[in-house]
């Protein structure tokens, strides 16, 4: 569940960052799990509450378990997932972020390793973020910038851990991951449109077996997997966030035929697309 918190103009920590979000997942949920997305103008981070399990960060496979962190910049695709399950979570959408020698709301270097041990952090993070959860539902005079506050407390006890992220270099880029990164910016910017492996690898002038064995190496699926997972993630920004029509999200996402999206939404997210926009249609917002 996601509440949404108002910006507080006149706080009084001018350079702290302010709290756009903030949710909470748990093991048992009747919403399904977000496939591969990402959020254009707001930074997340992510504290796991229980249970080993997978995190894609921008095409790359992390094992994370209890007591971790991930840290999303603006734009960074991501899931987390347990055995086809939503990791249990809690999570803060944040903007306004200004890091010496970091573009605006980025929270780390793309270089920088996004997943790190909360640590002896872990109890204090999981306490103040629960108190920012709990505060969003109440929705009184006073909880956006009781909200607020609470953030600015956690975002002090991070800078220390965001640092040390910081200051750690990113790993080597070598060919299968370098090739990789170009098929996931082609994939991303052609989603609406049909294609093949073969113009793909046409595209990139590599066989289409050296394309597949590259990708699969460098990011843990396959090409088609990961453009599946795109255009669903997608589908799922446009439901919740547009009225628009089913079948203009479909097309939207290359898919010609409604009845073949819906099942391909449908084997991926757990639901209907008609089904995932009437859950979501409930979203709270504090006013």
């Amino acid at each position: 569940m996601q509440f949404f918190v108002d910006a507080v103009p006149d706080a009084s920590e001018k350079d702290c960052p302010q709290l756009v979000y903030v949710s909470k997942l748990e093991g048992k949920t009747n919403l399904p799990p977000r496939r591969l997305h990402s959020h254009q103008d707001v930074a997340e981070i992510v504290l796991i509450l229980d249970k080993p399990g997978i995190c894609q960060i921008d095409g790359q496979i992390y094992p994370v378990q209890k007591g971790d962190l991930l840290m999303y910049n603006p734009g960074v695709l991501h899931d987390e997932a347990y055995s086809g399950q939503q990791l249990p979570l809690l999570c803060c959408g944040i903007s306004g972020i200004k890091r010496s020698g970091l573009s605006d709301n980025h929270l780390l270097p793309d270089t920088a390793r996004p997943v790190l041990a909360a640590g002896e952090n872990f109890p204090r993070l999981q306490m103040l973020m629960q108190m920012m959860f709990d505060e969003s539902q109440k929705r009184s005079k006073y909880s956006s910038r009781i909200c607020q506050d609470l953030f600015h407390a956690l975002w002090y006890t991070l800078v220390e851990q965001i640092d040390a992220v910081c200051g750690e270099s990113g790993r080597p880029i070598g060919q299968h991951e370098w090739l990789s990164e170009r098929v996931k910016e082609f994939v991303d910017s052609h989603l609406t449109e049909s294609y093949t492996l073969e113009q793909m690898a046409n595209e990139f002038q590599v066989s289409v077996s050296y394309l597949s064995h590259s990708f699969k190496r460098a990011t843990g699926h396959s090409v088609m997997q990961y453009m599946t997972q795109r255009r669903i993630g997608e589908a799922q920004t446009l439901l919740v966030t547009t009225t628009q029509p089913i079948k203009q999200i479909a097309q939207r996402m290359g898919y010609t035929d409604l009845s073949y999206f819906t099942r391909v939404f449908t084997h991926n997210v757990g639901m209907s697309p008609r089904k995932y926009r009437k859950v979501y249609e409930g979203k709270a917002h504090i006013t």
